[in-house]
């Protein structure tokens, strides 16, 4: 299920509750819907939204550092995962810093998630380890040079 053309937008009031439902489906920490909220309503932070038809698949937030992008949270429902769905909202943010002059992408992620391998096949190098950054886990710090 390699699906190309999925819909990526920038997110909608209307897709608040759904980005939470799938957060807190996926993310240990999630963020409450207080922040979803104002986070979309600010300038610096970013969400696009992928769909099929009506259906939220995944989405990624980020942070706009003027000369380089903090990507915050990538997730995707369990059942469109390794159906290109990350890709392409990678592939939005990538657009997204060069239509900006941004030519870095930081992102960080817990040692024992597997989206790391995702993370290094799109291009992304490990440039740091934070130890014990969760409690038990190191935290791995990745960066894409565009």
């Amino acid at each position: 299920m390699k699906e190309k053309n999925y819909k990526i937008s920038n997110v909608q009031q209307d897709d608040v509750s759904t980005l939470y439902d799938l957060q807190n489906k996926y993310i240990a920490h999630p963020y409450c819907k207080e922040e979803f909220v104002m986070d979309i309503t600010t300038t610096r932070h970013h969400y696009f939204v992928c769909k099929k038809d009506s259906n939220i698949l995944g989405f990624v937030s980020f942070v706009d550092n003027i000369d380089s992008v903090d990507i915050l949270q990538i997730v995707v429902d369990e059942k469109y995962r390794r159906a290109n769905v990350a890709t392409q909202l990678m592939d939005n943010v990538k657009s997204y810093c060069i239509s900006h002059n941004i030519k870095n992408i930081f992102l960080e992620v817990r040692q024992d998630n597997d989206a790391k391998y995702f993370y290094e096949k799109y291009g992304f190098t490990l440039i740091n380890v934070r130890k014990k950054y969760y409690g038990d886990q190191d935290a791995l710090i990745y960066q894409l040079k565009l």
